[in-house]
């Protein structure tokens, strides 16, 4: 299995995405949209576990218009009204 970040050209600027390849030809691609808590390990880990069955997986930053933002603990991240707001508001831009 590799694991890579790439950049994804678009109309409005640039993405980063990681994108996880099984050690054998993919079976097919998967893209794993995250969460309102961003790209982080646990979403890399599920990526991995896909490409250890075979699937190649894009993980994409859906939030890359406001970048740089993060990271985002999912435990306490609603607690603090400063970090829920800037949740609140990178949700609805996407």
């Amino acid at each position: 299995m590799t694991k890579r970040d790439i950049e994804i050209k678009t109309q409005d600027g640039t993405a980063k995405a990681r994108l996880f390849r099984p050690a054998a030809p993919a079976k097919a691609g998967i893209i794993l949209y995250m969460d309102i808590f961003g790209p982080r390990p646990v979403l890399d880990q599920m990526a991995e576990r896909l490409a250890g069955h075979g699937y190649a997986v894009l993980v994409p930053d859906l939030f890359y218009r406001y970048a740089p933002y993060g990271p985002f603990d999912p435990k306490t991240a609603f607690t603090e009204a400063k970090t829920k707001a800037l949740l609140l508001m990178l949700s609805g831009g996407t």
